[in-house]
């Protein structure tokens, strides 16, 4: 075999083998990865007006009684957006079937009751059979004083999904 043939075969197991060799180990990583569940779309959310209303603290969760929550997701990270009157953005995160965002409001309601910096924290867990409804808890950050209150939360419209197979 001459010196040429040589190199050729060299450099061919290099710029060919070697990448075909990684690429092959990255999908036998990857096989393990599973993606996280999804719930892009428009919840309808429903909190007990008596529990709302009972603590001054939790007057800045009220914006949030009868709203439509609408989620976007890029994997693991969710940005959330309440309607209504007032626009109340939350970001959050979704790790297997738990949930948990915080989102900004008004810092009056939260401030004039406990001191707290205005942000509600929303941990919620999916329904396992269906994932399109939801329950969880809403609280008031930085305010111990302050119960958390339950919601339930329904998918109305579903944007981006696709079926199992």
């Amino acid at each position: 075999m001459s010196s040429t043939n040589t190199r050729f075969l060299v450099a061919y197991a290099l710029l060919v083998g070697l990448p075909l060799l990684g690429l092959a180990g990255a999908l036998k990583a990857g096989r393990k990865l599973a993606a996280p569940i999804s719930i892009n779309g428009t919840w309808k959310l429903e909190i007990d007006d008596n529990l709302l209303t009972s603590q001054a603290c939790l007057k800045a969760a009220t914006p949030l009684q009868h709203s439509v929550m609408a989620i976007s997701q890029s994997g693991k990270l969710l940005v959330l957006n309440f309607g209504g009157e007032s626009k109340l953005p939350g970001s959050g995160t979704i790790n297997g079937l738990d949930l948990s965002a915080e989102v900004a409001t008004s810092r009056a309601g939260a401030e004039s009751a406990c001191g707290g910096n205005g942000v509600l924290s929303i941990a919620a867990t999916l329904d396992p059979t269906t994932a399109s409804a939801m329950g969880g808890t809403i609280s008031v950050n930085d305010c111990t004083s302050c119960s958390p209150v339950k919601f339930q939360a329904e998918l109305q419209t579903a944007t981006g999904r696709r079926e199992a197979r």
